[in-house]
């Protein structure tokens, strides 16, 4: 069997993950252990292998700091996820990955080889992690507010966003302009670009960044 057709089978084999799961700010989220137990079982009965090479790596230390001023360092990973075919060594396909993680200690790069390679086999097998849309998100604890406009501060922001600014600035100390650079750094990779206007965010859509800078300080601890 050519390796392509082997990763459609497991493309085939794993329909779905559901949230199990609760990180420490409320959200539900799929484990990384759920997604390697529910792939690898499907790689082995096909015969596959899942390789990767750190091409790149960039670390900025003291990047952010906590609310106790002790440095948070950032790394980030250019990442070849390799499949390899293990009845036939030469059928192989390569992809290119992105990963960060961020720790107060010696933990960053395996935090973003841990977000990167759970990352990468959802999306290359395009596996939904609840019954509808994984980028729904769910309501996080504490996510509250009332406005002339429901959902919006007075300034036109949705109220979500300014709670997550408050929470990333009173459990980690990160400064004001810190916290519009990360938001931005993460909803880049998100969504490909940060959006032109904040205030057009929908709560949908700010849930879904505070789960990803969630598990960029955390390790993995989001969806």
């Amino acid at each position: 069997m050519r390796l392509t057709e082997k990763l459609l089978a497991i493309q085939r084999k794993v329909r779905g993950l559901q949230k199990k799961e609760k990180s420490t700010q409320g959200y539900a989220y799929v484990t990384s252990s759920q997604v390697l137990t529910a792939i690898r079982e499907a790689m082995d009965e096909v015969g596959v292998i899942l390789t990767v090479e750190v091409v790149e790596a960039e670390t900025r230390l003291g990047a952010m700091s906590t609310r106790s001023g002790g440095a948070v360092n950032w790394t980030g990973l250019r990442l070849k996820f390799t499949w390899h075919n293990a009845e036939d060594p030469a059928d192989t396909l390569s992809c290119m990955w992105w990963a960060e993680g961020m720790d107060n200690a010696e933990k960053a790069a395996g935090k973003a080889l841990t977000y990167g390679e759970k990352y990468f086999l959802l999306k290359f097998f395009h596996i939904p992690t609840d019954e509808s849309d994984p980028d729904r998100g769910d309501s996080p604890q504490g996510y509250v507010g009332v406005s002339a406009r429901a959902g919006y501060d007075g300034k036109g922001y949705p109220t979500r966003l300014g709670t997550l600014g408050s929470w990333l600035r009173d459990s980690y100390g990160i400064e004001k302009q810190e916290v519009r650079a990360l938001c931005t750094r993460v909803a880049e990779e998100l969504w490909g670009a940060a959006p032109d206007d904040w205030h057009q965010l929908t709560e949908d859509q700010v849930a879904s960044l505070a789960q990803a800078i969630e598990g960029r300080l955390a390790g993995d601890e989001t969806i």
